[in-house]
């Protein structure tokens, strides 16, 4: 493994143990989903601007504050309306379990809260159990 993809993934670990910590202290009852702390928002928010501006694709940061409150406006209702929203054709999610079955149908292109279905309670995390695993 390259350095930096190592240090990119020990830098990852160490911002899911400690976000699972802090929302332990938060709402102990909580539910957390590790696959929402990836950039995949951020990258929806950029795709849904550069769609907006089209060719445009320079900003200065007055444009940008503009732009991105748009894009959120976007985004939002994007949100409450998901049959609104097409995403690429081109992802693909080939998801099979450790037995090499097909876990997710082939419809699915992006891994979200809702399809995911392994357990996300806070409660049931140990993290001393965690850290000496990772040891």
């Amino acid at each position: 493994i390259p350095t930096l993809l190592y240090t990119d993934i020990m830098i990852m670990i160490k911002n899911v143990y400690f976000c699972v910590a802090k929302g332990k202290i938060d709402n102990l009852f909580g539910m957390f989903w590790i696959i929402l702390l990836g950039t995949d928002r951020l990258e929806t928010l950029f795709g849904i601007l550069r769609t907006i501006v089209g060719t445009d694709a320079n900003v200065d940061l007055f444009q940008l504050a503009t732009r991105l409150t748009g894009t959120t406006e976007v985004s939002n209702i994007l949100a409450m309306k998901p049959e609104w929203d097409s995403s690429p054709r081109r992802l693909q999610l080939p998801a099979v379990s450790k037995e090499g079955h097909q876990i997710l149908d082939s419809g699915v292109d992006r891994i979200n809260p809702r399809s995911w279905r392994a357990d996300v309670s806070l409660s049931n995390v140990v993290l001393q159990t965690c850290w000496r695993g990772g040891r």
